[in-house]
């Protein structure tokens, strides 16, 4: 039974002996539309719109390059030490979003010191970009086929779960209720991105690298049912991280906000 895709619907680019992956092109005209609009966004918000688009710009360079190294070093080290030259062939893919929230993270973090800027107001600034270049990506995927979900069997028919799709839809629901809040947007978006992302690990059915068996008889990564992945493990982190932070600062201002007794 041969299952009835529901992704992979743009593989590949061709120009005469020529292939590419149409995924770096997706993903360059979402960035390249958000980076369009930043100006635009921050002066809306109070922010310098020059500065926002720097940070922008160089936190996805640090990005691009945490998202590779963590795709190296976690999913595929013994495809890499075979041949090195396969770290550079960045054409082929490989990249995990994970490794590039933490590289991007930290460019962001390093350049806001060195400027002295407060990082909450940035913080809450990018991140319904955040959901909708998230969003994007997972287009990107699903066009090429990548990050797919189970193989489902119905009566006579099998068919592949689409979750790249359960994330785009997902993501863009976050990224509207984010652009209507205004207080607390990075920590609502660490809650609603991780709890999306969890439920996302769920529908996997691709390889995703060493994972840590939850739900098996046999307690092997191979045969179990459930699999806890170093996706799912930082997703349900930031769920709890970002719930006890927002709890925490909603308590804080819960007094201050309440008419004094006289």
């Amino acid at each position: 039974m041969t299952p009835i895709a529901t992704s992979g619907f743009w593989p590949e680019l061709r120009w005469g002996e020529l292939q590419l992956s149409p995924y770096f092109l997706i993903i360059s005209l979402v960035m390249s539309g958000i980076a369009w609009r930043l100006p635009h966004w921050a002066q809306a918000a109070g922010l310098p719109p020059r500065r926002s688009l720097d940070l922008f710009i160089a936190t996805l360079l640090g990005g691009f390059l945490g998202a590779r190294l963590l795709h190296v070093v976690w999913e595929e080290p013994s495809y890499y030490t075979e041949s090195l030259i396969r770290v550079f062939e960045l054409w082929r893919g490989g990249f995990v979003w994970w490794g590039g929230l933490m590289g991007g993270g930290l460019t962001g973090f390093i350049l806001l010191r060195r400027w002295r800027e407060a990082i909450g107001p940035w913080l809450d600034f990018f991140a319904p970009i955040l959901a909708l270049g998230y969003a994007g990506g997972r287009v990107a995927c699903w066009a090429v086929g990548c990050c797919h979900g189970w193989v489902c069997e119905w009566g006579t028919q099998a068919w592949v779960l689409p979750s790249q799709g359960f994330a785009v839809i997902w993501e863009l629901g976050l990224w509207f209720l984010l652009s209507r809040q205004k207080a607390n947007r990075f920590l609502i978006w660490m809650i609603g991105h991780g709890l999306g992302r969890v439920l996302m690990e769920l529908m996997r059915g691709d390889d995703r690298g060493p994972s840590l068996p939850l739900w098996s008889s046999s307690s092997t990564p191979e045969t179990a049912m459930l699999n806890l992945t170093i996706s799912m493990g930082l997703s349900l982190l930031m769920m709890l991280i970002g719930t006890h932070l927002l709890v925490r600062r909603l308590v804080t201002l819960g007094p201050k906000m309440s008419p004094s007794r006289r």
